[in-house]
């Protein structure tokens, strides 16, 4: 009897050698493609050369875009044992300097078109080793290492790092954070999230998938749910245009990603092109997570038969927590995690019905790297306790996501644990005219119970000529019946109003929310220098 697989390497290196799939398909780059046998030999001849550069279990990372040379780069790290760190390549110079420095890997590749990165890694502590793509298309890397290295695979423990992972959250190099992901999670989520597939669609051939993989490779679902089944991405330029493209050209049968993306394909569709709802509706796996989804996109997909599912997932644990259909996901999930024999809770109290949500798995990583904000835990027995940071409410047998815990305020004068969910009082104060954008932080940011509640507040157009006086005034009239209906410890004070001037702007994520973790770093200096730094 063969032995069961360790990790995603030891099932392509099988589905490489199986005289029945080695000739199939496993990446297409325009007209070019590898052959699982192809890239089990491109990635041996690369292997053999790492290991001669590197020796056995280095740390590599990798900053670029996707690319297929960066596939056969990771599998080559693997095969000696290595750790494979994929950086994105427009992470700010300081965050790209904290990561290397909260590594340490041995090499680092970068692609020879990031002139900037190229430039900068040149000063640093590390091996360096620039490709360029125009010449490490297949064909050309097929021609430079040819097939004939011998097989290599370096023995590691499925328990051991293989990879490390910077979650997407940070705003600055004091809070990255690092995850270590190990071969057995990996394998584990791919085994899951395929299984679950199979539950819910049990007449779908899932066998010869066909993957539209664009995400670069630092996001964490390309690598923690999503090889060999989906992969999601982050915005970019024309984004949605060329992923309709390829939807429609490739004959693609699985994808997942950002909500703008189903948005944009909603309204392709309702502009005429009408290949797309049948390609899309012809999709075995087709998911969207990382960010809300707008219920008339939900609406849309469930009234034209599209098979869309949402997915809520966490770069810490790699799995997504919750999935469901696209309309039913609006009013909650049911329980049922795709990550392997996990529990979850709220509050880690049974029968809590809201809190900040908790999983517990003997899988998660323990912790990360050089960073502990107490989210992990680990027993005796082995099962480690991620607290997640986002809070929930059970309703009806479903859990309806209430936002980041972390977001909420806890005044310090508040006894009864009562807190404040900001996202409400933003939206009332984006309603006034003369409010353009606002943000309800605590004055200590997102480190703990706080003193007083602060408003940031961009005034629109017309509001932006008044004088101070009249500005405040305005505010204060706007600000006055949301305080009535707020316990008197979590009321706003104009002394706590900052009201920016024209050409400031409060800080919002790549999905669009306010980036709460910034505020401290863009605004901190003036919350704190009192009340005559207020408006400006």
């Amino acid at each position: 009897m063969s032995a069961m697989p360790a990790s995603i390497l030891d099932i392509f290196i099988t589905t490489a050698n199986d005289p029945s799939t080695c000739g199939r398909r496993g990446i297409e780059c325009g007209s070019d493609a590898w052959t699982y046998a192809e890239l089990e030999a491109m990635s041996n001849a690369m292997a053999h050369e790492l290991k001669d550069l590197l020796g056995l279990r280095p740390k590599v990372a990798f900053v670029g875009e996707n690319h297929p040379y960066v596939f056969a780069l990771m599998l080559a790290v693997w095969k000696i044992g290595g750790i494979f760190i994929p950086i994105d390549a427009h992470v700010p110079p300081a965050l790209l300097d904290g990561m290397l420095d909260i590594v340490k890997p041995a090499c680092m590749y970068l692609s020879a078109v990031d002139v900037s990165n190229v430039s900068r890694a040149s000063k640093l502590p590390v091996e360096v080793r620039v490709f360029h793509p125009e010449n490490s298309t297949i064909p050309t890397l097929n021609k430079q290492y040819g097939s004939g290295s011998t097989a290599l695979k370096c023995k590691y423990s499925a328990d051991e790092p293989c990879m490390y992972l910077f979650t997407s959250s940070a705003s600055s190099a004091e809070n990255l954070k690092a995850v270590p992901l190990t071969p057995k999670l990996i394998l584990s989520n791919c085994q899951s999230k395929l299984a679950w597939w199979r539950e819910i669609q049990p007449t779908a051939t899932l066998d010869g998938t066909r993957v539209l993989g664009w995400a670069p490779w630092s996001h964490v679902l390309s690598h923690m749910q999503d090889i060999g089944t989906a992969t999601r991405s982050k915005p970019g330029p024309d984004l949605t245009t060329r992923v309709i493209d390829g939807v429609l050209n490739k004959k693609v049968t699985a994808l997942a990603a950002l909500p703008f993306v189903i948005s944009g394909m909603k309204d392709e569709y309702e502009g005429g092109c009408t290949a797309l709802i049948h390609a899309l509706r012809g999709m075995t796996m087709l998911e969207c997570g990382g960010a809300s989804l707008d219920p008339a996109v939900a609406e849309w997909a469930e009234s034209s038969g599209v098979p869309l599912m949402v997915g809520i997932g966490m770069t810490e644990t790699g799995g997504a927590i919750f999935v469901g259909r696209a309309k039913e996901s609006l009013h909650g999930f049911s329980q049922g995690a795709l990550i392997a024999g996990a529990k979850l809770s709220l509050d880690a109290c049974e029968g809590a019905v809201e809190g900040e949500l908790v999983v517990k798995s003997k899988l998660l990583p323990h912790g990360y790297i050089g960073y502990n904000d107490g989210s992990f835990s680990v027993d005796s027995q082995g099962w480690v306790m991620f607290k997640t940071r986002d809070r929930y409410r059970v309703q009806d047998s479903k859990f309806l996501w209430l936002g980041r815990a972390t977001d909420y305020i806890q005044a310090c004068r508040m006894t009864s644990g009562e807190s404040l969910d900001p996202r409400p009082i933003e939206k009332m104060l984006r309603s006034a005219a003369l409010i353009s954008d606002a943000c309800i932080i605590g004055d200590t940011f997102l480190r703990g119970a706080s003193t007083a509640v602060c408003a940031i507040v961009e005034l629109s157009g017309e509001a932006k000529r008044l004088d101070t006086a009249s500005k405040m005034k305005e505010v204060a009239r706007v600000l006055a019946p949301i305080n009535a209906a707020s316990p008197p410890a979590l009321r706003i004070s104009m002394a706590s109003v900052l009201i920016l001037n024209g050409a400031e702007k409060i800080p919002r994520t790549k999905k669009g929310d306010v980036f709460r973790k910034k505020i401290e770093d863009v605004f901190g200096k003036a919350l704190k220098g009192g009340v005559a730094s207020w408006s400006r």
